[in-house]
């Protein structure tokens, strides 16, 4: 699988580049080609670079029509056109396209301006920008281009596939408002978090809740900071690279309008194969009859009972839209940029769905020739409907994705007389046949309340002064303020584990449960900066930056929950209809002051040094160490500008770079080196008193997690800059992780501490290949990334390992952190089919308790003996690679971009096996299942499962298994987008200066072995303890949208 798929990802790539070989050959020929479509007017011309020289091979046209021709080798071309009105357009290879109104002229004399290339593109790093040629550090940059036309609803899933070293993980599924897990060059740590720093507009933020809401129309671009040296001025909070976004800003000129709007459907993009009716029916019968015991009677009239697709009942197709709108312009003095957007999108989860009204305002103003002004202000409102799911609180005992599967199909989704159907009442508990604890998912679904509105408010100013020429002093300051409200309610109708016999017949006030959470954050930061920029001699270029800044965070949290049993009604649905209630009040706070400073120093563009350091203070750590300073170098050295390249035709480029840098982790909560004191209850005869006990236990030498890392890098251009080629290796060790340790018992009220132990280290490579296969009518460019990285685990503080994991709940002792190892690893028992016979069963090693029928288990260590020593590694949940790839074609007005994303050499747990592949008969199965299990009267027959009925020996729903790890790669048509742009006449004529409809599939194909909703799933979340585990985790979508981009 895992070849397939790279071969899948690649081929095309490694196909197209002799192509482009052969087109740059094709483009240097000279040779002209007229096309006529009638008698017209030649026009005849020359076209020359901007040193006067001939430009052989350079495209020309007549927009708007079929007539092409290109010049020869003086630089000459003649082409048919008709009237005054025609343009005549320019493009070649390397240089801007122009366009030329013909006119009552029939002779033009046209000079090309050379092209920005890849290497002379402009890259916003740490409080500054850098041209690429003098970047020395791993840095890459994601247009504005790129993403603005995806029709996604976060811009951290359009990053998907976009940047080499950077994944992104949607393991919550399509959730609506979910944004996905984004991590840069793997794990940083096992004790702090490990998402990166998100930078907006100079803004550093707290998390990513506010670039999630930013509209990827807004984005100008966004740079990945990815090595410890790119990222160091960011110091105590950069351990896990930065991203830095840019917002669109307003320009000089006429003020420009723009719209996009889009509409489709969203489908669950695959289903779960399971039992029908009847195939339930025989497997139930089959499992009771072996051991001895009845089955309900009605199953013996199957007439009588439902045929139920549990998985049709509780998914649906569900639309999302979005409106766009943009103002951009300003004169000489002043520029603005405004845009409003609204997104509503309904989950394919019945009971799911969300809702996002967004503005930005971008303001620039030149208040003299040395004095500038700027705001920035972006409010959000957002409201979601959530249902029960892995790490989401909710009524059920098995959340509703996950009891649609269980479920038998013979109960009905609702009832004659409007009740839901349920497993738990007669004729399913006749001789006690049903599984009690599993309750109707479409009673869940449409009963169950959890709603959240969120309010954002993003606010940044700046004033910059350049007192002299090449000095730049700026001062910037903002605040984020977030205010949000969750709202809890089970009514008394719905059937769970403390109500299990309600219904909207029989409804049980004993069940109600309420809550209401209320909280709130402000966040403000002010940074001032120096930089100076100065060229010596015309051959020495030097900059320096100096920086001074503060940010302080401050949270609080009020909950209010009503005790169950206390509701006496359903009128009120919150908290204050209880007659008990419970408050609780969280809060945190933190501080971070910080000094940097960096140069940056290049001779003659050619050799290039850049140094930077950077101290900062957190009130997160102990008193003691508080302070922590993270250092950085980087070099590199442009080869293709040495005099002995000067006679190859190769390369247009060619650099070497390398770096080293240090930086910290400080994502560990508020007060975590502070002992504590919360409040309990305690309980004196028939009175609750309240009280406090202390939690956890100080330490005052609590400090910054560390992280160092060189890297080694090689930037190559060549064939005229058709092709870009960037590879980086990497290094990145973290040590004095901030991890919790366990207390001896001794210790009495707290079990463990925070404190600075142990070592990671990720290795790995990466590599980004863009290319222009193709220009001119119809243009093909190509953009490839593809990384490698491995976590291992170094040192654990003397341990080594930790406590083994879950699995999934009811799987233990399968995650497994120890050193030496990598990170990831699943452990579990190996299957080597069924036990047939009694020969077989005697003649190996089994597993206490097995019969024939029973699994025969392999015997890993081979000491002729089944048990915990046989448990052997059966995969890792992390991925060795990551890969990407977007083509974008283009013919006439027609518009074409392709993206592709996927991972190899993962693996997933399909957790919801310990249920659908089980002997009892009560769950519903899997359709694989069905008449594939041992059966005592044809023992020779090929099955994959062991028998139903009574079964001793190995459990597959107590132990992990090789039946229920699979392989996790995957290959994904993350997005598809057709468009067309109407000619500029049509577009006149209905008043739009351009005018584009398009129509865009998301998620169209997923090429996977794994047979679960979604190849990437993680239902513990963002845990880097158990990654790739899945238990009913929210399915991936297929989109089909049509929408429509017009400016005036």
């Amino acid at each position: 699988m895992r070849k397939k798929l790279f071969l899948t990802a690649t081929s095309a790539v490694l196909l197209q580049l002799p192509l482009v070989g052969v087109v740059h050959a094709h483009a240097r020929s000279g040779h002209a080609e007229l096309v006529w479509q009638q008698p017209q007017e030649p026009v005849t011309g020359r076209v020359t670079n901007e040193a006067g020289e001939p430009l052989a091979g350079v495209s020309v046209s007549v927009k708007g029509t079929q007539q092409r021709s290109s010049t020869n080798n003086n630089g000459e071309f003649q082409i048919q056109a008709g009237g005054a009105a025609d343009v005549l357009v320019f493009s070649y290879v390397g240089y801007e396209n122009k366009e030329v109104s013909v006119g009552p002229q029939r002779t033009v004399l046209i000079q090309l301006a050379t092209a920005e290339t890849a290497i002379d593109e402009v890259v916003v790093v740490g409080y500054g920008a850098q041209s690429k040629r003098k970047i020395s550090t791993a840095v890459s940059k994601v247009s504005g281009s790129s993403i603005n036309h995806l029709p996604v609803t976060t811009p951290g899933n359009a990053l998907a596939g976009m940047a080499a070293g950077v994944q992104v993980q949607s393991g919550g599924g399509d959730t609506p408002g979910q944004a996905p897990t984004i991590r840069i060059r793997g794990i940083g740590s096992l004790g702090g978090g490990n998402a990166p720093l998100y930078v907006v507009d100079g803004y550093p933020l707290q998390d990513a809740s506010h670039f999630s809401r930013i509209s990827p129309s807004d984005i100008e671009s966004i740079e990945v900071l990815k090595d410890a040296a790119s990222a160091s001025i960011y110091g105590s909070r950069a351990a896990n690279g930065v991203i830095l976004v840019t917002t669109k800003r307003g320009k000089s000129g006429k003020t420009t309008f723009n719209v996009n709007a889009y509409s489709g459907l969203q489908q669950v993009y695959r289903k779960m194969e399971m039992m029908n009716a009847q195939e339930y029916l025989q497997y139930a019968k089959d499992a009771r009859n072996a051991s001895g015991l009845d089955y309900p009677d009605v199953f013996d009239t199957p007439e009588q009972l439902a045929n139920t697709d549990w998985q049709d009942v509780i998914f649906q197709s569900a639309p999302m839209s979005e409106f766009r709108l943009q103002a951009l312009g300003g004169n000489e003095k002043v520029q603005f940029s405004i845009s409003g957007s609204y997104l509503a999108q309904k989950g394919t989860l019945k009971g799911t769905d969300y809702k996002l009204a967004s503005m930005r305002t971008n303001l620039d103003a030149a208040l003299s020739d040395r004095l500038k002004i700027g705001v920035n202000f972006a409010p959000s409102v957002s409201i979601r409907h959530q249902q029960p799911l892995p790490g989401v609180s909710g009524p059920a005992s098995y959340v509703p994705v996950y009891a649609a599967l269980l479920m038998p199909p013979v109960v009905s989704a609702r009832l004659p007389n409007g009740d839901y159907g349920q497993n738990n009442v007669m004729p399913f508990t006749q001789y006690g046949f049903a599984e009690t604890g599993i309750h109707n998912p479409l009673a869940v679904l449409e009963l169950n309340e959890n709603r959240q509105n969120t309010l954002n408010l993003f606010n940044n100013a700046y004033l910059s002064w350049q007192p002299i020429d090449g000095l730049e002093i700026k001062t910037q300051g903002g605040a984020t303020v977030s205010a949000l409200t969750n709202q809890t309610y089970i009514p008394s109708t719905l059937a769970y584990a403390t109500s299990p016999f309600a219904n909207l017949s029989t409804p049980s006030l004993a069940g109600i449960q309420s809550q209401t959470n209320s909280g709130r954050n402000i966040d403000w930061v002010w940074e001032n900066t120096a930089t100076y920029t100065r060229n010596f001699n015309d051959v020495h270029n030097l900059s320096g930056l100096l920086l001074f800044s503060m940010q302080k965070t401050d949270n609080q949290l009020v909950a209010s929950t009503g005790r169950i049993g206390s509701f006496s009604n359903d009128i009120i649905t919150n908290p204050t209809a209880a007659t008990e209630q419970i408050g609780s009040l969280t809060y945190g706070r933190s501080s971070f002051l910080s000094y940097a400073a960096r140069v940056n120093y290049d001779y003659k563009d050619k050799y290039i040094l850049m140094a930077s350091v950077r101290t900062d203070a957190s009130s997160r750590f102990g008193p003691q160490n508080r302070f922590g300073v993270f250092q950085s170098y980087a070099a590199a050295w442009r080869i293709s500008e040495e005099s002995f390249m000067e006679s190859q035709q190769l390369f247009n480029e060619l650099k070497l770079r390398a770096s080293y840098g240090e930086t910290g982790n400080a994502n560990i909560g508020d007060n975590t080196w502070m002992s504590s004191v919360i409040a309990r209850n305690y309980s004196f005869g028939d009175a609750r008193v309240p009280g406090t006990i202390l939690q956890g236990l100080q330490n005052e030498n609590l400090t910054w997690e560390k992280n160092k890392q060189v890297n080694l890098g090689l930037d190559a251009a060549f064939l005229d800059n058709r092709i870009y080629l960037t590879v980086d290796v990497y290094r990145k060790n973290t040590a004095g992780m901030l991890f919790s340790k366990e207390l001896p018992a001794i210790v009495g009220y707290a079990t463990s501490f925070y404190t600075n132990i142990g070592k990671l280290q990720n290795d790995g490579f990466e590599v980004d290949l863009q290319t222009t296969n193709l220009e001119g009518a119809f243009s093909w460019s190509t953009n490839l990334n593809l990384s490698f990285n491995r976590t291992k685990v170094l040192d654990l503080g003397g341990r080594e390992s930790l406590n083994a994991l879950a699995g999934t709940p009811g799987w233990p002792n399968v995650y497994k952190v120890e050193v030496g190892q990598p990170l990831g690893n699943m452990y579990g028992f190996i299957i080597d089919g069924v036990v047939r016979n009694e020969a077989q069963l005697n003649g190996n090693p089994q597993w206490p308790g097995s019969t024939v029928g029973s699994y025969q288990i392999r015997d890993v260590d081979g000491n002729g003996t089944i048990n915990e020593g046989d448990r052997t590694l059966l995969g890792n949940g992390l991925p060795d690679f990551v890969y990407g790839m977007t083509n974008t074609l283009a013919y006439k007005n027609f518009d074409l971009s392709i993206v592709i994303q996927g991972v190899l050499g993962s693996n997933v747990i399909n957790g919801a096996s310990r249920h659908t592949e089980l002997w009892v008969g009560r769950f519903n199965t899997v359709k694989g299942m069905a008449n594939n299990y041992f059966d005592p009267a044809n023992p020779d027959r090929d099955v994959k499962y062991a028998r139903v009925g009574p079964r001793t020996g190995f459990s597959t729903a107590g132990e992990l298994h090789t039946y229920a790890v699979y392989n996790g790669s995957f290959l994904r048509v993350r997005n598809l987008t057709l468009g067309y742009n109407l000619s500029e006449r049509i577009a006149q004529k209905l008043r739009f200066s351009s005018a584009r409809i398009y129509v865009a599939g998301q998620n169209l194909l997923t090429v996977s072995d794994y047979p679960g909703f979604n190849p990437e799933p993680s239902m513990y979340g963002d845990s880097v303890y158990q990654p790739g585990s899945d238990q009913g985790t929210y399915p991936s979508n297929r989109s089909y949208l049509l929408g429509i981009n017009f400016g005036f």
